[in-house]
């Protein structure tokens, strides 16, 4: 447990080091809620978070960016989703864990009614800290009876390699490690139907084996981009923009391009784990916009 506690922290600093971390208390709201025919999405706010601008170095590109800092960084959140379909309540990733900068997932599940026990399954986009360190507690799965989803090309590259700096993989491992221990992981592949109308959309460059969920909601696509972007207003403006989190900026940027242009043309609904606008993706110039009352939320 010691070992545990220690590799959390070093992976902490580590991921620190090169952005902003704001008080949990500037968030305008815990949650957002969201209804349609067949799912309950919640959009929770683990906490607040801000991007700074030397977090991208072809910022200078773009003069029109400037607008959009505050106190030299772009707002942003650490979030996390829960789906309420039928009898399963799947969590998309699992936020910060235990820590001087922890997250608040499990406190505001709890405030909803649910304990973490009554998780059937949990997606995860991808393997950073900021989006698995949530799902152990005290060394142990927080969410005791949820599976965990996770791709092969994740599950590989992060076993065998070492797609981030040596702390982050340690916590990653520890994280699969105790719920594949436990028999309560599952590999899938890009393209398979996770969970039913939950399909897996390949969307590495900011990570070996990041992924992209689609939710067919009703009559609705709702697609959980991950860290598809961090900056929103900068990235949906100027998707060719990447950010030093993307371990592979240029594949990154073709890929956050083709996958905004594909919800475009569909006219699906988007939601990601650091930016804070939920809603309907439309052209905007040479980027994008994301229209938030073509999609109120219900709480």
């Amino acid at each position: 447990m010691l070992r545990c506690t220690l590799v959390f922290h070093v992976c902490l600093a580590l991921f620190l080091c090169a952005g902003t971390v704001l008080s949990t208390n500037a968030a305008a709201a815990d949650y957002h809620q969201y209804a349609f025919d067949n799912v309950k999405v919640t959009a929770i706010n683990d906490r607040t978070n801000a991007f700074a601008a030397e977090l991208f170095p072809t910022l200078s590109h773009y003069p029109d960016s400037k607008k959009l800092l505050h106190n030299g960084a772009f707002a942003g959140v650490v979030r996390t989703f829960l789906l309420q379909m039928g009898k399963k309540l799947i969590l998309v990733d699992g936020g910060w864990g235990a820590g001087p900068h922890k997250g608040r997932t499990v406190e505001i599940l709890r405030s909803l009614g649910y304990a973490p026990e009554q998780i059937t399954d949990i997606l995860v986009t991808h393997l950073d800290i900021d989006h698995v360190s949530g799902l152990i507690n005290n060394g142990k799965r927080a969410y005791p009876k949820a599976t965990l989803w996770i791709t092969h090309s994740q599950y590989n590259a992060w076993t065998q390699g070492e797609p981030r700096n040596k702390a982050s993989v340690a916590m990653a491992r520890n994280v699969m490690s105790l719920y594949k221990d436990a028999g309560k992981m599952c590999l899938y592949h890009w393209g398979d139907a996770v969970l039913p109308k939950i399909s897996a959309m390949q969307a590495d460059g900011h990570t070996p084996g990041h992924t992209v969920f689609c939710v067919q909601a009703g009559q609705k696509k709702f697609y959980l981009l991950g860290d598809l972007l961090h900056a929103g207003d900068l990235q949906l403006a100027h998707p060719e923009c990447s950010s030093q989190y993307d371990a592979q900026p240029a594949r990154a940027a073709a890929i956050r391009r083709e996958i905004l242009q594909r919800c475009a043309q569909e006219g699906s609904i988007v939601a990601g784990a650091h930016f804070l606008p939920i809603g309907v993706v439309r052209t905007a110039g040479t980027g994008f916009a994301i229209d938030v009352k073509a999609v109120p939320a219900v709480r």
